[in-house]
């Protein structure tokens, strides 16, 4: 996994404020504890992950569908990032929601057999590197709605 590559006070200032904005959203909490999952999953890997995903290798439609999610937000998601647009990379970001809900709900990641192994363990890596991008989001708590009576 890399960091994110906040390093001057202004681009820092605009992640910020896109991930608070990316907070009011319905699947905030939704992806950051799935952020959150897959960053444990990796760090307790006791293995080297690849870089490259292997679309052969995989078993389960929902690795599929989460695969070709990803490549579709990856595609929209650089450009936004190249011009500081995060937060409609994050918007973008947000359409991973579901196909990582049915991914972790399908597919055992550390599978028995090594090579399904790695090759999930890549998908998850690639997943955490694209919102790493713009921001760590495994920390973040979803905004609580409070009504005044």
């Amino acid at each position: 996994m890399t960091r994110t590559g906040a390093t001057h006070p202004l681009d820092f200032d605009r992640r910020l404020k896109a991930v608070a904005r990316f907070r009011q959203m319905q699947t905030a909490a939704s992806l950051a504890g799935a952020n959150k999952r897959i960053r444990n999953i990796l760090r307790r890997a006791e293995q080297d992950v690849p870089l490259q995903v292997d679309d052969a290798l995989f078993e389960h439609q929902a690795e599929k569908d989460l695969a070709a999610a990803l490549v579709r937000t990856s595609t929209a998601v650089w450009p936004l990032v190249e011009r500081s647009d995060y937060t409609r990379a994050l918007k973008q970001l947000a359409q991973l929601s579901e196909p990582v809900d049915r991914f972790f709900e399908d597919v055992l990641v550390m599978a028995e057999d090594q090579d399904q192994r790695s090759n999930r363990l890549a998908l998850l890596n690639q997943l955490a590197n694209l919102f790493l991008a713009i921001a760590d989001i495994s920390h973040l708590k979803p905004r609580r709605l409070t009504h005044e009576s």
